[in-house]
């Protein structure tokens, strides 16, 4: 019937594909982690200008956890908004 309103389907493929229950988006999402990890590390050890005996790893390992879950977090909250990826700005497209 011309005017009808269609149900909504599972809609496009590159729409389906945007949801964070894909490969990509978990790969994307755990070079993130990694990422986030090492540099919030880096950052607590520079911060610090200590020598790495002095520090205080528990602490500096407790920061860069926190960083990566919140990262991981905002990854799971951003999925299926902006662009295809973990964030929303990012891709998966390589």
């Amino acid at each position: 019937m011309p005017g009808a309103h269609r149900a909504p389907g599972p809609g496009p493929p590159h729409e389906r594909e945007r949801s964070m229950f894909t490969a990509a988006f978990w790969k994307a999402t755990a070079e993130r982690a990694v990422r986030t990890f090492a540099q919030s590390l880096a950052a607590v050890l520079v911060a610090g200008a200590t020598s790495l005996i002095d520090v205080e790893w528990r602490a500096a390992f407790a920061t860069a956890g926190l960083a990566t879950l919140l990262a991981v977090l905002t990854a799971i909250g951003a999925s299926g908004v902006g662009r295809e990826g973990p964030g929303l700005t990012e891709t998966t497209d390589r």
